[in-house]
């Protein structure tokens, strides 16, 4: 109002409750303030590190548990797997003896005896006797030179003494299936060569082949037969 002094402006305070703040006596409410506000105590600070190092604590007490907790296997070819040395030996074969040399010598000049002797005498028995007095090993070796003589023969009478012949001895089960196929074998794979001289060598190679029963075995024949088709191509 005019004519007196204005009152000085006031400054609005915000209502304190007795219970958060006590205004000690002679001091204003700001001061009061003042003085109630204060630095957060280190505590507050620690317990964000202490919970940070709590968390990571039991994250690693939680990864050990999982690592634990997976089982531990091993390849099967790693399991119980023993190692035993084996001693490794490396060994030439041994030449023939003389003893040997002399067996085989004396086999082979037999063989060539028996031939000659039996397209010289034609005598069936005396042949025969050879598939006895001859070593089983040597047999093939006989059959393939009787075969190969009475093939390329300029006289048919050659080819069916050899047939006669074979015809007695598979009767009388002097010579195994094994040596039969053995002998016809030899001579299976050189025949081309003889069949160009002699065209009648391989209907000849057919009938002792027969009288000896080759064909009778369904499995020799076929490796003796796919061995001829061979040798003719």
């Amino acid at each position: 109002m005019p004519g007196h002094p204005p009152s000085p402006s006031r400054v609005p305070t915000a209502p304190v409750s007795s219970h958060s703040l006590c205004i000690p006596e002679g001091q204003s409410p700001l001061d009061s303030l003042q003085i109630s506000i204060t630095i957060p105590p280190p505590r507050a600070a620690q317990g964000v590190g202490s919970s940070s190092t709590s968390t990571e604590r039991a994250s690693s007490v939680s990864a050990a548990h999982q690592e634990s907790a997976i089982p531990r296997t091993e390849p099967v070819s790693l399991v119980h797997r023993e190692v035993i040395p084996v001693p490794v030996t490396e060994s030439l074969p041994l030449p023939p003896s003389a003893p040997q040399l002399n067996r085989a010598a004396a086999a082979r000049a037999q063989v060539s005896a028996t031939v000659d002797a039996l397209f010289a005498s034609r005598d069936i028995e005396d042949a025969k006797l050879a598939f006895d007095d001859l070593p089983a090993r040597h047999h093939g070796r006989l059959i393939d030179a009787l075969v190969s003589s009475a093939a390329e023969s300029a006289n048919q009478c050659d080819a069916d003494l050899v047939t006669s012949l074979f015809r007695r001895v598979a009767s009388d089960g002097l010579c195994s299936a094994a040596s039969w196929e053995a002998g016809f074998a030899l001579t299976a794979g050189t025949l081309r060569d003889v069949v160009v001289e002699e065209p009648r060598a391989l209907g000849r190679f057919m009938s002792m082949f027969r009288a000896a029963r080759l064909d009778r075995d369904g499995e020799r024949a076929a490796r003796v037969l796919l061995r001829l088709g061979d040798g003719l191509n």
